[in-house]
């Protein structure tokens, strides 16, 4: 499962952890029944920066090298203009 949070302040780590648990009893319950289930939370800034859980999850489904450099950049460039259009709205 991958959950993906782009956030408004510099909490990753605690973002991280709050998805883990989230999702904990449902990767449990997978687990139980046959399935193999692990919890991948993403975060990215709201300024762009890009944790590098993001980087090993592309590397885990196979897509590396120019795909992922521009994978990751443009997911950073999405993060800013959206949170530049919140700002904008809240002006």
């Amino acid at each position: 499962m991958v959950e993906l949070t782009v956030l408004y302040k510099s909490r990753m780590e605690q973002a991280s952890a709050y998805k883990k648990s989230k999702y904990l009893d449902l990767t449990t319950q997978l687990g139980e029944s046959g399935y193999r289930a692990k919890i991948v939370p993403i975060q990215i800034g709201a300024i762009g920066f890009v944790v590098l859980s993001s980087y090993d999850l592309l590397r885990k489904f196979s897509i590396s090298g120019n795909k992922r450099t521009k994978s990751l950049k443009t997911s950073s460039q999405n993060s800013k203009k959206q949170f530049l259009l919140d700002l904008e709205q809240k002006k």
